[in-house]
């Protein structure tokens, strides 16, 4: 990080300086160890700066709904996963609608 700052400015400052007002800042660099879903990252930000009590509480009500739904989610597909596992007989199809290739329908017959 350091070397990269120093070599993008003119007269940067010591190493130690740079590590010194970094750390003054309370930054810090590191790999997340576990990815977050980007509404759940949504909620807890909201619930931070929330100060109305009854705001507070709807955005609580929302949240537990939504990881209510996302847990029922994971579960419906650890059971698709054991399914294929166990009956062979099992097929998935998925269909991204996006990104198929659809006819163009000429209507001069």
């Amino acid at each position: 990080m350091y070397s990269l700052y120093s070599t993008s400015h003119e007269n940067p400052i010591s190493d130690k300086i740079y590590r010194s007002e970094f750390h003054k800042l309370n930054l810090s660099f590191k790999k997340p160890k576990v990815d977050t879903c980007h509404t759940c990252d949504l909620f807890k930000m909201k619930l931070n700066i929330a100060t109305d009590e009854t705001k507070k509480s709807a955005l609580e009500t929302e949240r537990d709904a939504h990881l209510l739904a996302a847990d029922m989610a994971y579960n419906e597909k650890k059971s698709d996963k054991n399914t294929a596992v166990t009956d062979k007989k099992s097929c998935v199809c998925l269909l991204t609608y996006n990104n198929a290739c659809q006819p163009q329908l000429c209507n001069h017959l």
